[in-house]
């Protein structure tokens, strides 16, 4: 009897074993679980702090995501799939406006309208109009009710959109408006010239940016609108890669790769830090070539990087450069990589050419991100 009881005894100490071992085990997977979806979402933590109501420039530091007028009006605070009756229990929506980045009342008015006449006209209406039609009487009528208010609101909605595009020769550059008749007083300083370019360019019309061939040439180009006087800057470094192809063997996070043109468009991220200016990799080795539409002599070349800790964004340990035409080429190579901008000294005539880049296999103990993957930026890769 007593050799039983130990036995069943001892089974059931096994069993405990086993269960807290089980539940040992679910824990340590709901904590990978929650790993993972914070790997996936860092890297995010700093883009969701600078959205703003327009992709420019000009655009003020602000939180809460990419937030146009439009998706603003077409909000709808009842979610599709609920029926009649559980809808009923939705009383309506919200707009939260944080100021951790607004230090004047100024900005918040300028964050807030129109946004706001679009969330009225979303929330009120049963039966809304367009977003065009909406548009129209915002701007025939609600803007001038704000003028004479004298509110600082935005003005972005009429800004026209600057669309970059590959070219065989280089890249073009297109402002897209609603407005078909708008033109654009456009103004070119570069180091090329010794007197700045004046012109009028269209809505719509591609304005050429011939690459380089030999030597660096810095622009800056200002576009101003005809019709709303709001203008539009432009920092373009033309160099011999300016619009080359560029084909990826390691793939980048779709959340961060926004054009094939990012890297090769002459232009470098600006700070804070803007997603769609970025090419955003969340593995430690990336691999991607380069084709220069023609073989060239290439001095050196300048990689760009994001530096930001608390976004989980590292530095890379390190970078090699080789020459892809050829089967047996030198490794042109940086190593303890402490800036941004790495400038790789190469010297030789190329056309393909292959980028590897090394981060750590997971961020140190006490850094921002400890133990996961870091994430690498690329902005501009310039060919001098």
């Amino acid at each position: 009897m007593e050799g039983r009881k130990k036995e069943e005894k001892g089974e059931g100490r096994r069993e405990k074993g086993e269960g807290r071992r089980e539940k040992g085990k679910g824990r340590r997977e709901k904590r990978e679980r929650r790993r993972e979806k914070g790997s996936k979402r860092r890297g995010e933590g700093e883009q969701r702090n600078k959205g703003t109501q327009g992709k420019g420039k000009e655009e003020p530091l602000a939180i809460g995501g990419f937030t146009p007028l439009e998706k603003v009006y077409d909000f709808n605070p009842i979610p599709s799939e609920l029926d009649v009756a559980e809808a009923s229990f939705i009383l309506g929506g919200q707009a939260n406006l944080w100021t951790e980045y607004i230090s004047t009342f100024s900005q918040l008015e300028y964050m807030a309208y129109p946004r706001a006449i679009a969330l009225s006209q979303a929330l009120w209406c049963t039966d809304k109009i367009s977003f065009e039609d909406f548009e129209s009487i915002l701007y025939d009528k609600h803007f001038k009710i704000l003028d004479r208010l004298k509110v600082n609101y935005s003005k972005t909605s009429l800004r026209a959109s600057i669309e970059f595009n590959k070219h065989e020769k280089g890249i073009s550059i297109q402002l897209k408006s609603k407005d078909k008749n708008e033109s654009f007083h456009t103004v070119i300083h570069s180091s090329d010239c010794k007197s700045d370019l004046h012109f009028t360019l269209l809505a719509n019309q591609p304005l050429l940016i011939e690459r380089t061939k030999n030597k660096l040439i810095e622009s800056k180009i200002t576009l101003t609108s005809n019709e709303t006087n709001l203008d539009s800057e432009l920092h373009i470094n033309n160099h011999k890669g300016l619009g080359a192809e560029i084909n990826y063997t390691t793939q980048p996070n779709p959340q961060y790769n926004y054009s094939s043109l990012v890297l090769l468009d002459g232009q470098y991220g600006i700070r804070p830090w803007k997603g769609h200016e970025w090419i955003g990799f969340d593995t430690s080795t990336i691999v991607f070539e380069i084709e220069l539409p023609k073989r060239k002599r290439i001095n050196s070349i300048n990689v760009s990087f994001l530096n930001s800790n608390g976004s989980w964004i590292y530095l890379p340990k390190s970078i090699e450069i080789q020459n892809a035409s050829r089967k047996r080429s030198k490794t042109y190579s940086s190593e303890s990589i402490a800036s941004e901008i790495i400038k790789v000294k190469i010297g030789k005539r190329m056309k393909k050419i292959r980028f590897k880049i090394q981060n750590e296999s997971s961020i140190p103990d006490e850094q921002p991100g400890s133990g996961h993957t870091p994430w690498t930026f690329l902005d501009e890769i310039q060919f001098n």
